[in-house]
Order: C-alpha cells, then sequence, then structure tokens
C-alpha cells in the first residue's frame, strides 16, 4: 500500500538545496561526580598504556 506513495531522492539532487554544515563546539565543566568517574577511567588508562 504505501510503495506507491514513497519518495526516494537521492544525494545529487538534495545537496545542491542543503546549506554547508556548521560546527559549534560548545564547552562546559563536568560535575563532581563526572570528575570522579572521568579521572578513574584515565587512570586506568594509564595504566593499560604502562603495561
Amino acid at each position: 500500500v504505501i510503495r506507491p506513495f514513497l519518495l526516494r531522492r537521492k544525494k545529487d539532487e538534495v545537496e545542491k538545496f542543503l546549506p554547508g554544515k556548521t560546527q559549534v563546539i560548545l564547552k562546559c565543566d563536568l560535575s563532581g561526580w563526572q570528575k570522579v568517574y572521568y579521572q578513574q577511567i584515565t587512570d586506568i588508562g594509564r595504566v593499560g598504556l604502562d603495561s
């Protein structure tokens, strides 16, 4: 039932109408538990690199 009404567009047909991509990087501080968790993960990674 849906098949006759399915609209497919190829990338080359659509891309000329789209604006370029914009990348926005937002930096924020970690919360207390996030800092602890991040530190534990980096410590484990360092131990793995040292051995």
